[in-house]
């Protein structure tokens, strides 16, 4: 039997991809999770169309974003 390391494992999207789901960001790696989520929601149309089912998630989840960023990434 072989051993996974950390990094081999597959990491889902899934804590940000529901409103019900988004929770706070708790570490880079979830940042970079965050981002990668928000950008496939903006190639789908979610960011400026009020009637696209991932419309509500997409301004929860940069809320987060921006919020995560203001205390930790100071430009």
């Amino acid at each position: 039997m072989t051993m996974m390391k950390p990094a081999d494992r597959i990491v889902s999207p899934a804590p940000f991809e529901h409103v019900d789901t988004i929770r706070p960001l708790l570490s880079e790696f979830d940042h970079d999770l965050a981002l990668s989520v928000i950008d496939r929601m903006a190639e789908d149309g979610a960011m400026h169309d009020a009637a696209h089912p991932r419309y509500e998630a997409f301004d929860l989840l940069f809320d987060v974003i921006y919020d995560y960023e203001h205390v930790h990434c100071l430009f």
